[in-house]
């Protein structure tokens, strides 16, 4: 358990500072300066807590698939990541567009950039569970 939370850790530090600190990848892939400004730098403490856990909720499912079908090869188990990453972010996607929009962050967020949400969050949550697994096979 240690050698995976420490994996995960270090992925998720490892791919926040270079695709959207160094890379920008956010802003890159949406268009939405001022949006990824507000929730990367300007809320940047409660919001990477927050992308801790939600990214370790989708591949926390998307184990679960994976160890469904038994997937032992990692282009296989990174399509499972990207598939259940895309189900998630769109429901996520169809449920804000299809309520007014708010003041709450996702919403505007969602209403902003549409589905390119959804394609940054499968391209961060996979480049994540790549270094990940890279990670995981040189601690154990």
């Amino acid at each position: 358990m240690i050698p995976n939370l420490y994996a995960y850790l270090l992925s998720f530090a490892f791919t926040t500072v270079l695709l959207i600190y160094t890379i920008n990848l956010p802003t890159i892939v949406t268009g939405e300066k001022e949006l990824v400004k507000t929730y990367y730098l300007t809320n940047y403490k409660s919001n990477l807590i927050l992308d801790v856990f939600l990214i370790a909720i989708y591949l926390g499912i998307a184990e679960v698939g994976i160890r469904y079908f038994k997937l032992s090869d990692i282009w296989k188990r990174l399509f499972m990541v990207i598939l259940v990453t895309c189900i998630i972010s769109s429901l996520f996607y169809i449920y804000f567009i299809s309520t007014p929009k708010t003041s709450h962050f996702f919403s505007r967020w969602f209403h902003a950039v549409g589905f390119k949400a959804v394609i940054y969050d499968m391209i961060l949550v996979s480049a994540t569970y790549y270094t990940y697994d890279c990670l995981l096979k040189k601690f154990t």
